[in-house]
């Protein structure tokens, strides 16, 4: 346990990725302080990773694992699954939306070093980029099942209430245009020297959407350029075109 003042969610993550002594543990877990974890969510991450991806070497490359969730809402009661679909995610699409959910996060030493790498940088959440960087570097992997209640209350950083198209509408008008753009060029910049040319050309590319209209238009007809769902695909498209990513 490390004590100490409130610094918020992303800078109290960064700390525990820093300071806490884990160095001789093969696995580690982001916990929330407010979601329910079913007897099985540790156990079932390893199984998981074990049984379908025997053949790769796990100490080399940052390993992260994820799940769906159950969604539990205080106020009514309602329950529902996080997604009903498999994200089948790669280099492009990490880039419009991030699918892995830091409470169901399991990973690696290996991904553990590459993250601290990137501390203090202009992170748009912790687990995103946990998530760009076992794209990137090594692999994630996802598990449709769900082995934790992700409960909604007032108090939530980030919640996963289902959103209507007036709210979509109301969040375009609000968000800034240069949050994911400023972390991606931060990402660039904190692994130079590991990416590859073409991994460097991907998230360059992306980068130089806001530069000129034309560039906008280019990725909007790319396919690969695409979320896990249609309205988040059309989402993002929108926000393209009017120079609004996220």
């Amino acid at each position: 346990v490390i004590e100490g003042s409130n610094i918020g969610c992303i800078n109290s993550f960064n700390k525990l990725m820093k300071e806490a002594i884990v160095d001789k543990y093969n696995w580690i877990a982001f916990s929330d302080q407010d979601d329910i974890w079913l007897q099985d969510k540790l156990i079932s991450a390893i199984k998981f990773i074990e049984e379908h991806y025997r053949s790769i070497n796990i100490d080399n490359i940052p390993i992260c694992y994820c799940s769906n969730l159950l969604v539990f809402n205080e106020k009514t009661g309602d329950k529902y699954l996080r997604r009903n679909y498999i994200p089948k995610a790669n280099k492009y699409t990490v880039l419009v939306q991030n699918y892995g959910t830091g409470c169901t996060m399991v990973f690696n030493q290996k991904a553990r070093e590459f993250y601290n790498y990137g501390y203090g940088t202009n992170m748009e959440w912790h687990d995103y980029w946990m998530t760009i960087i076992c794209t990137y570097f090594g692999r994630v992997f996802y598990d449709p099942s769900y082995h934790i209640m992700y409960r909604l209350h007032g108090n939530n950083q980030v919640g996963a209430y289902k959103k209507n198209v007036y709210i979509a509408f109301k969040n375009l008008y609000k968000q800034k245009n240069t949050h994911r753009i400023v972390m991606l060029e931060d990402f660039i910049k904190t692994y130079e020297r590991m990416l590859d040319n073409s991994d460097k050309k991907i998230l360059s590319d992306f980068i130089s959407y806001k530069y000129k209209f034309f560039n906008r238009l280019k990725m909007f007809f790319n396919k690969k350029y695409h979320g896990y769902e249609l309205k988040v695909t059309l989402n993002f498209k929108l926000r393209l075109l009017l120079g609004k990513i996220f």
